[in-house]
């Protein structure tokens, strides 16, 4: 029996308030909905969020904020920001969607303004919330430098886009690709192209696309209408690590993005999942039976366990310098983030103060912040940063491994040289 051990640390933060001003313009009918949004925005406004009727040049934001409604009961928005329309919204009295998603995507609108202004200013505490929509927000990831954040978002159309957000200047974009949806988008190791899971072809292949996002200079490395490719990675500038699909199960491949030229990784597993690269030694999810492990192929060919209890692990990430490892694990009936030392095999849990799954956890460049998603019941998954900053518990929930069975013959060793 695996005992649960609970250590209760509690960090505290000196974060200021942001200040936001909103100047509504009510048109005639519509007080109702104007009640209805400014209620979204006090259930949904973070702590360090101060909502006030009315502009000033003493807040951190101002808003101009229309809500119209016509005869027929169609609903508008319009959002302004220093005279500048930033958003309009608009809703039917038939569209198949909840009204409180209208509700939810409206008031997003200043508050990921002011998360991207906490973002802008490093001024934010153990976690900052930085995506509010009703629409589905997953796959974040840092670039190298630390500067940019992309994830898949489904926002526009309900079609899934990569979206960008400038860390040093607080501003979000999205890359928008006719034909296609985007999935697990990662900025390469220089910083000049964006890999991603893209579906041009009708079934799943992987792509590269300039980091500017022309839509001219797509470049497809993996994948066919015939045989699906997903989940792609860096290894470094001129590798990823990507899955194939075999219809009964999946195999792990390696391709050089200069030749295109794919080496297939034999696996003892039917099913792998979350594939990196680091030191030499390469990282995955694997699927045995109904059990999902983490597990790592060394550079001699031999398949070692990391981390394999009587519960789930799923979506594995290692830091840049190959010392850490955060994955997520439904050990106490939640999946929360964990994150493992790989050096002396202690093992923490992270999220401890997020009672929803959280999934798809990405390291930051230095090691210090996890961007992942938030499945909160009811609603679409948005994307958090939390740091990691908790003290470690050695031992408990996790199996260090020694070899636990052969794998491979393929050589490991030039690659993966974080």
């Amino acid at each position: 029996m695996i005992i649960l051990a609970t250590l209760t640390f509690i960090v505290a933060f000196a974060t200021s308030n942001v200040d936001i001003g909103i100047e509504a313009v009510v048109g005639s009918g519509a007080d109702e909905l104007f009640s209805k949004v400014w209620k979204t925005l006090e259930d949904l406004a973070p702590d360090y969020v101060v909502l006030h009727t009315g502009t000033s040049t003493d807040y951190d934001l101002n808003f101009e904020s229309v809500f119209l409604v016509d005869e027929k009961g169609n609903y508008g928005i319009i959002w302004k920001e220093n005279g500048k329309k930033i958003e309009s919204l608009s809703r039917s009295p038939d569209s198949p969607f909840p009204l409180n998603f209208f509700l939810i995507d409206a008031a997003s609108v200043p508050l990921e303004k002011a998360a991207l202004l906490k973002l802008k200013q490093g001024d934010w505490g153990r976690s900052l919330r930085l995506t509010y929509r009703s629409s589905v927000e997953e796959y974040a990831s840092f670039s190298p430098d630390g500067r940019y954040l992309v994830f898949s978002s489904d926002r526009i159309g309900g079609n899934r886009d990569i979206f960008m957000i400038d860390m040093a200047n607080g501003t979000m974009k999205p890359i928008k690709l006719s034909g296609s949806s985007e999935y697990f988008p990662s900025i390469s190791p220089d910083g000049s192209s964006i890999l991603f899971q893209g579906s041009f072809t009708g079934n799943w292949a992987i792509y590269t696309i300039p980091i500017n996002g022309n839509p001219r200079k797509i470049r497809r490395l993996a994948g066919s209408w015939k045989e699906a490719a997903y989940m792609p990675h860096w290894i470094d500038e001129n590798n990823i690590t990507y899955l194939q699909d075999k219809g009964d199960g999946n195999e792990l491949c390696i391709e050089d993005v200069r030749t295109k030229k794919a080496t297939k990784v034999s696996l003892p597993f039917r099913y792998v999942f979350s594939p990196r690269m680091c030191g030499g030694n390469l990282y995955f999810v694997g699927l045995k039976g109904a059990d999902f492990g983490i597990y790592r192929l060394t550079k001699d060919g031999t398949v070692e366990t990391v981390e394999n209890s009587e519960y789930n692990e799923h979506d594995l990430d290692i830091s840049s310098d190959c010392s850490s490892m955060v994955f997520v694990s439904n050990r106490d009936g939640v999946y929360r983030l964990w994150y493992k030392n790989l050096k002396n095999g202690s093992v923490k849990l992270v999220t401890d103060f997020i009672d929803y799954d959280v999934f798809y956890p990405e390291f930051s460049p230095d090691g210090k912040i996890v961007a992942l998603s938030v499945y909160e019941p009811g609603i679409e998954p948005d994307i958090w940063l939390v740091r990691i900053n908790v003290p470690e518990k050695t031992g408990g929930l996790h199996k260090e491994g020694k070899a636990t069975e052969e794998g491979t013959e393929t050589g490991l060793s030039s690659l993966g040289r974080h």
